[in-house]
């Protein structure tokens, strides 16, 4: 009885990879997944919630097949996720810094879409 809720609840957000430059960590949070917000209005709710003082700075990125590419201001992710899952393509949200070099976890992106 639990999966409906799984499936219907996992819809309703998008998980999203934070780096930690300073400790070498990565978390990952999820945030509400509406079909209508933006990469640009998710960036802002991230860098609220964690208190980024240099949000231009930052990039909501998506990662497929080992290549990062940072989201356009007005592209939506819940959308490139329905898409990419159609096409059974693993892939990640990440919000990070434009200049950091973070090197991913192979299982991440797969274990994650």
């Amino acid at each position: 009885s639990v999966s409906p809720v799984l499936l219907s609840s996992s819809d309703a957000f998008v998980k999203v990879a934070v780096p930690d430059e300073l400790d070498g960590s990565i978390r990952y949070h999820t945030f509400p997944g509406v079909p209508q917000m933006t990469a640009g209005k998710l960036c802002r709710v991230i860098a609220h919630q964690f208190g980024i003082t240099n949000p231009e700075d930052h990039g909501l990125y998506l990662l497929v097949d080992g290549y990062e590419t940072c989201l356009l201001a007005n592209e939506c992710p819940d959308l490139i996720r329905h898409q990419l899952r159609q096409a059974h393509k693993a892939h990640l949200f990440a919000y990070k810094r434009h200049e950091a070099k973070i090197a991913w976890p192979k299982f991440t992106v797969s274990s994650l879409s």
